[in-house]
């Protein structure tokens, strides 16, 4: 359960990284199709990395 955790940690750093990437990106270029889009694939990453921690974790039990 631990290694999930940190997992489900590593995904959350990345998302939350991600995000503040896409955020300051469209205070630069007030682009909000940039923004929309950096926004969802950040989303759509993070969905991923957090289903590779859950198949993880229930291959472990």
């Amino acid at each position: 359960m631990s290694e999930f955790n940190s997992s489900n940690g590593d995904c959350l750093t990345g998302f939350a990284l991600s995000a503040a990437t896409v955020g300051v990106i469209g205070l630069f270029t007030s682009s909000g199709v940039g923004s929309l889009i950096g926004g969802a694939m950040s989303l759509i990453r993070f969905g991923e990395c957090n289903k590779r921690a859950q198949a993880d974790l229930a291959d472990c039990r």
